[in-house]
């Protein structure tokens, strides 16, 4: 296993445990709080830049392919 499938494995479970925290607290108070989104963007990003660097594709040939391009865009 190698850096770039670890990383993709860190990210999906960043993703469930973050579905999972939603999905509970929308269900047991229907409000989903700002104290879970605003970190999981700042995770999504650092995870993004960690990628980015990982692959070098900070200057792809196409600019939408980046990971950090296109986790900001989201």
């Amino acid at each position: 296993m190698n850096a770039m499938d670890a990383l993709d494995l860190l990210r999906l479970g960043v993703l469930l445990a973050l579905a999972g925290t939603c999905l509970y607290s929308d269900l047991k108070s229907r409000r989903i709080y700002n104290s879970i989104t605003y970190p999981a963007v700042l995770i999504g990003l650092a995870l993004a830049v960690a990628q980015s660097l990982l692959k070098r594709s900070w200057l792809p040939d196409s600019i939408w392919y980046s990971y950090l391009l296109e986790s900001l865009g989201g």
